[in-house]
Order: C-alpha cells, then structure tokens, then sequence
C-alpha cells in the first residue's frame, strides 16, 4: 500500500477515535481485562490510581504516535472481544466476508457491543489492510448505523 493509502485509512480510524466521547472511552477501557487496562494506561502515561485513566493523555499519546501505530493498537486493544465475536458469528467465512456476510452479522455485534466499538474494530481492520478492507470500507461508506462520521471541516 502507498503511504497515501496508508494515510486514507488510518484518517478513517482517527476520525471514530476522536468521534468517541470521553465518557465513551473510559467505558470502553473499564471493560477491558486488567492487563489491556494497564497496558492503555502505560500508554498514556497519565495513570491515576484506582485504574484511572487520562482520556486527554491517551488521545495525545495516540496522536504523537500516529506514525509508530499508536492508535491501531490501542484501537485493538479497546475492540479485541467485539473483534473476536465477529470472527465467530463468521465462522469460516472470517477470513475473506463478503460484504453481505459482514452486514449479516453487524447488526448482533453493535446490540452486543455498541456502534463506537463496531466502527473502531472495522476502521481498524481497514487500517490494518484486512483481506475485506473493500468490503468493510463499503460498510463504513454506506450503512445507516456504522458509516463513519464525516471529516471535520476546517
């Protein structure tokens, strides 16, 4: 992939992560098992006590680290179980879906886990270069629950 891709697509995850409420993240991290929660927390490098996290730090880490994959990672991180469940309602079509197979199964993955965390997992994967990634980016494209929220204007 050429680095303009490259940046198309991690654009794409950006603008979820930034779409994402504080409120909405912390509850995304409280949910996390207590290694993932130590490890985002190392990341932002604005623990508190008690498992408190820094949303402002960790957005900051994120975007300092934009070049060495900071936010793809956290974004795994924060959307693992969401990602896992989908691989399962996919069975063996997980690897390559269709278009068809993911809408078939997204409607179960946001009653279960919430739209923010859906998008995040799909814009993740684009951002990775999964195999679906055109089939994924047509759904963040054209869904009425899961297209992306659209660029800030400047």
């Amino acid at each position: 992939m050429n680095s303009k891709d490259r940046v198309l697509r991690l654009a794409q995850l950006e603008r979820e992560l930034r779409a994402l409420g504080d409120d909405q993240f912390t509850t995304l991290i409280a949910a996390l098992p207590e290694e993932a929660v130590t490890w985002v927390a190392n990341v932002a490098r604005g623990a508190g006590t008690d498992e408190t996290i820094d949303i402002t730090a960790l957005r900051g880490a994120m975007s300092r680290g934009r070049l060495k994959g900071v936010p793809e990672r956290v974004a795994a991180v924060l959307t693992d179980g969401c990602l896992q469940d989908c691989i399962e309602a996919l069975g063996d079509r997980a690897d390559f879906p269709s278009e068809d197979d993911l809408r078939g199964v997204l409607a179960g993955l946001v009653d279960k886990h919430g739209v923010h965390p859906v998008r995040i997992m799909l814009a993740s994967a684009v951002a990775g270069e999964a195999p679906a990634s055109a089939a994924i980016n047509r759904v963040l494209k054209t869904d009425p629950t899961l297209a992306l929220p659209q660029p800030a204007q400047a």
